[in-house]
């Protein structure tokens, strides 16, 4: 039978021999990663638990060997194949981190949300009360999310689906699409340098306060936008001023770290304070923090100077996509509810460790709206495209945008579904899946251990499918990924 849709033809599939040997490679960089708290526990004189974490850098360590046999000469990979070993991260890793958080006290289905909700920087727990956990199961869980913030960073500069702008913002214009594994290793060592830079930049500014240890762990879950805390009340024992610093830390992390390195050389093609997301995101933060602060007062009851004191903290941690509360949130009217749930939806900026929509989609929305309305004013022959940022939106760039949104909708809508099914409160219901797949963190109060197990599942897949926005999962199921042209060939 003829094929239908000749672009099939031009669809490759995964390489098994090239995936492997970079599968192999990865496993290398995942098993150095997770032997951070294993060195940690020895050091606090927690053997048990450093030997619960010596599990998964063994297995890991021993994946590596078995598949270091495998050579491809210099192929490059594919977009597919570069997906292929993100999802493995993602899917793997929490699996083989139940074992080690299990020896924390864990169940194993909380071993696993726990892990899920670090590594995909969420925040969202089940673990109960943190009093009397091992001081190395509060470092791995705040170290997973710091090194799966820097992830998602450096694969989506290596992995970015549609090219344009978007595309240039998290690169050079150099930028090779043909040795994705090349040009990302560049750009990756510029935000390694600068993430770690405003890592180290942010612990400084909190040990005064907290002392060494208490303040990195806060500063891991911060700067990460992840948002694990070592206190069961996260940031409300916290002095205000400490509170504020960690905010403008995580602030720092929801802003484009490439922008950063840029900013820090002074180059001329693009700055912090001059770019066009960055300031949307400066505007969203001060319209919806002004209106949150006054819903404190008049809707909540709050005194002007508590209101003033939280509400701009609790507003920039949902729209950072960090998680970090100075109150019980399950005690908040709804209209307060509201506002944090179009905060986190909207979610941080491209090539940032925040999740959510995004602002630079939420703009693009924007523009493709006012376009219809000029359009309907517009003479016959008129010709208008869309423009943003003082350039022409190119079509795929567009067309990712309304995908991302729209499959992330249909995740949030069908989740909430099935918690109103398990008959839970509609409200709480979607905050708590809006928090998940927007990978905030903030919870309604639902989030723990009295969690029926099936929410539970249901919540770690929303945080999973809102870390990658879907797009990446569903290159993983379809069939041409794995069966096709090019499979198995040694394409170059």
């Amino acid at each position: 039978m003829r094929n239908a849709d000749p672009l099939l033809s031009l669809c490759y599939a995964v390489r098994p021999r090239v995936l492997l040997a970079h599968l192999g490679l990865l496993c290398r960089v995942m098993a150095l990663l997770n032997a951070v708290p294993v060195v940690v526990g020895v050091a606090l004189g927690e053997g048990r638990q450093a030997l619960a974490y010596l599990v998964p850098v063994l297995s890991l360590a021993l994946a590596s060997l078995l598949l270091r046999r495998v050579a491809v000469g210099q192929n490059h990979l594919q977009h597919n194949e570069g997906v292929v070993l993100m999802m493995f991260t993602y899917l793997v890793t929490p699996l083989l981190l139940i074992y080690p958080f299990c020896a924390a006290g864990l169940a194993p289905l909380d071993a696993w949300f726990e892990a899920i909700s670090a590594l995909t920087t969420t925040g969202l727990s089940t673990a109960g009360t943190l009093a009397g956990r091992p001081e190395t199961f509060l470092f791995a869980r705040a170290w997973v999310q710091w090194y799966g913030g820097l992830g998602i960073v450096v694969f989506t500069l290596a992995l970015l689906i549609a090219p344009g702008l978007a595309a240039k913002r998290l690169s050079d214009p150099g930028f090779e699409q043909a040795d994705l594994l090349g040009s990302s290793r560049a750009h990756g060592r510029r935000v390694v340098g600068v993430y770690v830079g405003l890592s180290v930049l942010g612990w400084l500014l909190i040990w005064p306060e907290l002392g060494a240890w208490r303040a990195l762990l806060y500063l891991l879950g911060a700067i990460s936008t992840g948002g694990f805390a070592p206190d069961d009340a996260s940031l409300e024992p916290l002095p205000w001023l400490t509170q504020s610093t960690l905010m403008l830390v995580a602030l720092c992390g929801a802003l484009p770290l490439p922008l950063w390195y840029r900013t820090l050389r002074r180059d001329a093609r693009g700055c912090l304070w001059c770019d066009t997301e960055v300031r949307a995101l400066g505007r969203s933060l001060l319209l919806f923090g002004l209106i949150f602060t006054l819903l404190l007062v008049w809707q909540q009851g709050l005194d002007w100077g508590t209101a003033l004191r939280e509400g701009p903290l609790l507003l920039i941690s949902a729209h950072s996509g960090t998680g970090f509360t100075t109150r019980a949130l399950d005690a908040l009217l709804p209209g307060l509810q509201w506002l944090l749930i179009l905060a986190m939806l909207v979610g941080g900026t491209v090539g940032s460790t925040a999740g959510g929509y995004k602002v630079w989609r939420m703009l693009i929305l924007l523009r493709l709206a006012r376009l219809m309305l000029l359009r309907s004013a517009l003479t016959a022959h008129a010709v208008a495209e869309p423009e943003l940022s003082g350039r022409r939106l190119e079509a795929p760039e567009v067309q990712q945008a309304l995908m991302v949104v729209v499959l992330l909708s249909l995740v949030v809508v069908l989740s909430w579904f099935g918690f109103l099914l398990a008959g839970v409160e509609p409200m709480a219901a979607l905050f708590e899946v809006v928090s998940a797949t927007a990978t905030v963190g903030l919870s309604s109060g639902l989030s723990g251990p009295a969690l029926a197990p099936p929410l539970k599942l249901l919540l770690g897949l929303d945080m999973l499918l809102g870390r990658v926005e879907v797009i990446a999962l569903l290159v993983l199921l379809w069939s041409r990924t794995w069966w096709g042209p090019g499979s198995g060939t040694g394409r170059s």
